[in-house]
């Protein structure tokens, strides 16, 4: 092969190198966008049952709901910590699957 041979060969294999890589980005942006969607709707299905828990945990630590003894409020108080716990991770979860783990990373940094 020449080196005129090898130069009108080089512009069509750039380009065909330059195609392959766009429709790749534009396959992984379409895979974010629905990874974040995902993660969003997990974290609003499971923030409902979690607030009625709360709620109604909270109502009968109250005494709302009738008298309760030293061992029920003990155990209403770790249930609403446990809520307040995964509630966090919610927050945690979403805000991650918001961004680019290479973004996440040098935002700490």
């Amino acid at each position: 092969m020449s080196l005129a041979d090898a130069s009108e060969r080089a512009p069509q294999s750039a380009g065909n190198a330059i195609g392959p890589r766009a429709s790749e980005v534009a396959a992984l942006e379409q895979f974010r966008s629905e990874q974040r969607r995902l993660i969003a709707d997990a974290c609003h299905d499971i923030r409902t049952p979690l607030a009625v828990i709360k709620e109604f945990a909270s109502i009968m630590a109250e005494g709302m709901a009738g008298e309760i003894n030293e061992e029920q409020e003990e155990f209403l108080g770790i249930i609403l910590d446990r809520v307040d716990r995964l509630s966090v991770m919610v927050d945690e979860l979403l805000e991650a699957g918001g961004r680019n783990p290479a973004m996440k990373a040098s935002a700490a940094a």
